[in-house]
């Protein structure tokens, strides 16, 4: 009998090796009163944990787990998990892409059983693949009011026209091309409703027109913002949070809404979560409370789907929503089916154009 358990341990040992080898920690029973949630961590982590997720361990009893990670590095795992059969996670943040990306690896929702959302979030908030975590943009006009103190470029066309507004640009190389070069197609004249499938040929023209103006092709969000700060640009294109945070900082740049690229962020229930139906309510009562979505707003700069925190906001921080009607109808809803397709060539053709 000792010399069989003996055997047993070294067996468990030996699958925890094998699983360990894979980058993953030992599975853990399902529970069914808790659920795992991955989320980038640090401050916007402990933002969820205080507005959304405590809050909902005090209505329910369930128990939120947060696994903290990098989204490549998430959905690298979630995908090891599932090639071993041993999935320990429930949720997910993911973005557009994802939604098409991921479908082999992230479950279906059924929208009839979030309730809370289908009353209280805006239409298409629930898809079939994820449901609308925040709104944002990977494309807002940004301008320094210091170099155009009587305005500044108030259109694509405009940031592209340096005569009118003399000046070094900043612009996007942060790996999703297909943005700055729908970008180029709006700042030639192609109408919103005509974008897609984005003529290549004619972005890359009229990218050609502007390239020697470009003082800084930005990576990372740390870097466009730093752009600014130095005075190395006076226009170009920021992502929405981190143009807003530049103003919240006190930089004297302008951000321009309409026109913006649209991207929204994602809850994402993976594909056999030990725990889907906690997954599922605490989705539902992420959409709940207004004022908590109203707090979340300005502690983030994004905006979220509940329609009733758009009322409770202030003149100012209506006029700068994503999500308020005047400027929801301006914004730019990429195609990614077709990007989806499409974005391997896309990606070659703009490393070898930037390149030159």
């Amino acid at each position: 009998m000792f010399g069989s358990r003996r055997l047993k341990s070294a067996l468990v040992a030996a699958a925890c090796a094998a699983t360990l080898a894979f980058g993953l920690a030992a599975p853990a029973a399902a529970q069914t009163n808790e659920v795992v949630v991955v989320t980038t961590g640090g401050a916007y982590g402990a933002l969820l944990d205080r507005l959304f997720f405590k809050p909902f361990t005090d209505a329910t009893g369930i128990t939120v787990r947060q696994v903290s990670a990098s989204t490549s590095e998430a959905w690298a795992k979630l995908a090891a998990m599932e090639q071993v059969g041993k999935v320990e996670w429930d949720l997910l943040s993911g973005l557009d892409a994802d939604l098409i990306a991921r479908r082999d690896i992230v479950e279906k929702i059924d929208c009839s059983k979030l309730p809370i959302t289908a009353e209280s979030a805006l239409p298409d908030t629930c898809r079939d693949y994820g449901v609308v975590r925040v709104v944002g943009t990977n494309g807002t006009l940004t301008y320094s009011k210091e170099a155009f103190p009587n305005g500044g470029p108030q259109s694509w066309a405009d940031l592209f026209d340096t005569q009118k507004f003399p000046g070094p640009r900043g612009l996007m190389d942060s790996g999703t091309p297909w943005d700055m070069l729908a970008i180029a197609l709006l700042a030639d004249g192609v109408p919103a409703d005509k974008l897609y499938p984005l003529d290549l040929d004619r972005a890359f023209a009229k990218l050609d027109k502007i390239k020697s103006d470009v003082a800084v092709w930005w990576k990372s969000g740390d870097q466009s913002q730093q752009m600014f700060r130095s005075g190395e640009v006076v226009a170009g294109v920021l992502w929405s949070g981190r143009a807003f945070m530049l103003k919240k900082e006190g930089q004297p740049v302008e951000a321009v809404l309409p026109g913006s690229i649209q991207a929204n962020g994602y809850w994402m229930v993976a594909k056999n979560a030990p725990n889907k139906d906690n997954a599922l309510k605490l989705i539902d009562f992420f959409m709940k409370d207004p004022k908590a979505h109203v707090e979340f707003r300005r502690e983030n700069l994004n905006d979220t789907m509940n329609k009733a925190a758009i009322d409770l906001l202030t003149p100012e921080e209506k006029a700068a929503a994503f999500t308020s009607p005047e400027n929801l109808k301006t914004l730019i809803v990429p195609d990614f089916e077709w990007i989806a397709k499409n974005r391997e060539m896309i990606t070659e053709r703009w490393k070898t154009w930037i390149a030159q």
